[in-house]
């Protein structure tokens, strides 16, 4: 007999009088039973086991440079050898009570297999009880192509997935999770499994039912052995799931594995799609919502996948803050005592930008202090970057008797006229003298558009102390001013601080490494002591943006200081502009502010620059000419301030406008059937201005010009080849209660000739919508903001966009000097007809 189906069958003997148990529950009417087409199944060694998920494609390896990396890398430093990479998470993540990873597995793909044996050992190496478990993708149309592809599978897993320690069994049935049930009919998984365990004995198999209803649950449960979930989603969505799903679990399927999930934050940044985080607050609001469910198990969606769960903020304790909080959670889970420090622990959370009229955000979280003395008075400031105090908030007592967060707003208009604060803590503890930190990493107050949803999360502990003056010079402007971009971009740096070698912490004494950030990313690195030192750098041309630079020392032990900043400037858009804002009561404010400060994207289309849409702004926030698949079009990174972080080619496609020279001007040719997509970060919120010229081929046909993928803006040409400019807007009920959207659309009086080249351009106020042809105003009307602008903003250029960034393409002709630009414009400051073609 197969060894794996003698070790079931004993197994199965064992397990059957677990459900036995079940049965005579159900028989005195205890428990609500299904028809079950599983073998019985203890499941008692799997409860308060606890899963995270990660992705072959997306080590924690990753370079701390351009997208793959950048500001929101881990100070942990990973080994470049698989195996021995792996090793490292386990020794990491074991000691804060995870279970394991379930690793995803392509059905059919050895790749993807050698990695999870890779995996494996590496588990092993590190002595720790960390293990794996297989978590499967299908990709088949049929029962029978998915059978072969799974049977393949489990060859190649095995032998290890039945004989490695540290593959998770249950007994001596490994568990494997099924990441796309719904891709087969109940009954089919069924046929499926008996075919794989024919050969390779019993399979503890889970549906991932994140999306799952009660319905489905009773529907496919019976041919599973439990359920799991890989998910991501609101609060309340999460709390929707639970709510429909745990009274089913538990009454009609108790001898079932309940594998809940808490969520971190979601967010994919090449679209902006995904749930807003609220710093810490809605990874901590999860643990109640899933533990209130009494689940058998947990999964934490996911750490190791930069591109989309777990790209969560430019923390150097990115995974490290996560897993401090799981680790007291679960001990309150376990019923076990929870880590407890000497002294306090604490981290200050900020987001990394805000928009303007949104408050500005922060935490400050504190750990379980050991002994008597648990009380701690903290006090935040925010600081310019000359250490000027803006704003103090009210001192707070913290009771650190277990995990305490204490929370802080203002209004960010109050601050407008800052480019950045800088957040600064003091605590006192018992008879120790009060403590106060360096300047922490800034949060930068955006206009008109937030580059990336993220924040960052200090510890108090990691923190190198400097000594002399925390100052630097950058082309002669010390810290906190602002530097003159010289023509060819070389530029003095001299920088005064050096690290304080008394410190008796390990962690906060010596640096040894240098890193210069330019808008929070590596520009370059190199080895050094302290911070004190001279050189010279050959800066990016800034263009008309308003580029920051900081200086930042690091050590092996993860301590770090991040200098104040100093900004670069070609000056290129001096002055002050007036900016109208969306208020957190829904009226509209405004500030005054640089005119430098306030973004926006232009492609001139004066070069040819294929695959590429240029954008001369400064931005460098690209487009792709065509940009097909998943998240096909976006950049892994644009300017170092947008976030488009996957480094995933746009698939081949012929839907690719033609560039075409005219004289010293060029333009884009579209055919009806190509476009540009421009990712996200693109379409502005609220105030905004939309400009390019138009030479349609022909009209007396609809042909979309211009799409936002959440309905920021559309124009198009209708049949008549009037303009019309569309923004969705929001719907109420009798009550003021939003319900949804609607379609506010105008309508040029004017109409576009065949073969003549024609501005439009499209300004939105906060109050109004304004649409101009001809640099004339058209029509206009009463448009109110809608905040569900500020997600999935991608723009397709030749069509419309649909969610969430699929591109329709429709227009036949030429365009040229298309500008998206974060302010609503005067017709004065319109483009001009300087580089656009003269002729027809």
């Amino acid at each position: 007999m197969n060894r794996h189906l003698r070790e079931s069958l004993m197994q199965g003997i064992l397990e059957a009088t677990v459900a036995a148990g079940l049965w005579l529950l159900a028989s005195l009417g205890l428990a609500e039973t299904a028809a079950d087409h599983r073998p019985p199944l203890d499941k008692k060694p799997y409860l308060k086991t606890v899963w995270s998920h990660a992705n072959p494609w997306w080590p924690p390896n990753k370079s701390r440079t351009h997208g793959e990396g950048g500001p929101d890398f881990a100070w942990h430093v990973y080994s470049d050898d698989a195996v021995t990479m792996w090793k490292q998470v386990a020794e990491r993540c074991g000691a804060y009570g995870l279970t394991g990873l379930q690793m995803e597995v392509v059905a059919d793909n050895a790749g993807y297999v050698e990695v999870c044996k890779d995996v494996a050992e590496g588990f092993r190496q590190s002595g720790k009880a960390m293990f794996l478990q297989p978590f499967i993708r299908g990709h088949a149309t049929s029962v029978d192509e998915a059978t072969r592809h799974y049977r393949n599978t489990f060859d190649r897993l095995a032998p290890e997935l039945h004989e490695h320690p540290n593959f998770y069994r249950l007994g001596n049935s490994p568990v494997v999770v099924i990441y796309d049930p719904s891709t087969l009919k109940p009954a089919e998984w069924g046929q499926l499994m008996e075919a794989v365990e024919k050969k390779h004995g019993r399979i503890v198999w889970l549906a991932n039912a994140a999306q799952a209803s009660a319905e489905w649950v009773r529907e496919y449960l019976p041919y599973f052995d439990g359920i799991s979930m890989y998910a991501n989603w609101s609060e309340e969505m999460q709390a929707g799931v639970y709510g429909a799903l745990t009274e089913v679990l538990h009454r009609e399927f108790p001898q079932k594995i309940f594998e809940g999930a808490v969520h971190t934050t979601y967010l994919v940044h090449f679209h902006y799609g995904g749930v807003v985080p609220s710093l810490t607050q809605k990874y901590r609001n999860s643990w109640d919502i899933a533990l209130k469910a009494a689940p058998d198990s947990l999964t934490i969606t996911n750490w190791f996948d930069t591109y989309e769960n777990s790209h969560i903020m430019p923390s150097y304790e990115r995974e490290d803050i996560l897993l401090r909080i799981a680790q007291q959670r679960l001990a309150h889970w376990r019923s076990q005592e929870p880590a407890r420090t000497a002294a306090p622990d604490l981290y200050v959370a900020n987001t990394t930008n805000v928009l303007l009229g949104q408050p500005l955000e922060f935490e400050v979280l504190g750990f379980p202090v050991d002994g008597g003395e648990k009380g701690v008075r903290v006090t935040l400031e925010l600081c310019d970057e000359r250490e000027n105090v803006l704003h103090a908030f009210p001192a707070r007592e913290m009771l650190l008797d277990e995990l305490r967060v204490a929370r802080f707003e203002l209004p960010s208009q109050e601050l407008a006229a800052q480019r950045a604060i800088r957040p600064r803590l003091t605590w006192a503890w018992g008879q120790q003298p009060p403590a106060t930190s360096h300047l922490l990493p800034p949060t930068h107050l955006a206009a008109s558009l937030r580059p990336h949803l993220l924040f960052w999360c200090r510890s108090m502990k990691r923190m190198i102390q400097t000594a002399d003056r925390k100052d630097w010079l950058l082309g002669g402007a010390h810290a906190g001013g602002t530097a003159r971009f010289a023509g060819d971009g070389v530029t003095p740096l001299v920088s005064f601080a050096y690290s304080d070698r008394s410190s008796a912490d390990e962690v906060d004494r010596g640096g040894g490494w240098v890193r210069v950030l330019r808008n929070g990313r590596e520009l370059e690195s190199f080895a050094n002591w302290n911070l004190k030192f001279a050189t010279l750098l050959r800066l990016p041309d800034p263009g008309a943006a308003l580029d920051w630079y900081q200086l930042e020392l690091e050590n092996a032990n993860g301590g770090k200081y991040l200098s104040p900043a100093i900004w670069v400037s070609a000056e290129k858009r001096p002055g002050m502009v007036k900016l109208p804002i969306l208020l957190p009561d829904d009226s509209v404010g405004e500030v005054s502010i640089e005119a430098a400060r306030v973004p926006f994207f232009q492609y001139d289309c004066r070069r040819q620059t294929a695959p590429l849409l240029y954008d001369s702004s400064g931005y460098e926030h690209h487009g792709y000419l065509g940009g097909k698949g998943y998240g096909g079009g976006h950049l892994a990174r644009t300017g170092y301030r947008h976030e488009h972080t996957g480094c995933v080619a746009p698939a081949a496609s012929d839907d690719v406008p033609t560039w075409k020279a005219d004289g010293e001007s060029g333009f884009l040719k579209f055919s009806g059937r190509d476009y540009v997509m421009i990712q996200g970060g693109t379409a502005f919120p609220y105030a905004s201005t939309y400009e390019l010229f138009v030479r349609p081929e022909a009209v007396g046909s609809r042909q979309a010009i211009l799409g936002a993928a959440g309905g920021q803006v559309s124009i198009a040409m209708n049949e008549d080849g009037k303009v019309e400019a569309t923004r969705l807007t929001p719907a109420a009920d009798a009550t003021g209660k939003i319900t949804g959207h609607k379609a506010l659309t105008l309508t040029s009086r004017d109409t576009l000739e065949p073969g003549r080249w024609t501005h439009i351009a499209v300004v939105y106020d906060l109050r109004d919508l304004h649409l101009y042809v001809g640099r004339k105003l058209q029509a206009e009307a009463a448009c109110p903001p809608w905040r569900s602008h500020e997600m999935i903003n991608a723009v397709v250029v030749g069509g419309l966009c649909r969610f969430p960034y699929d591109a329709v393409p429709q227009f036949v002709g030429d365009l040229t000097k298309i500008r998206f630009y974060g302010r609503d414009l005067r017709a004065d400051e319109f483009l001009d007809e300087q580089g656009v073609p003269k002729g027809t």
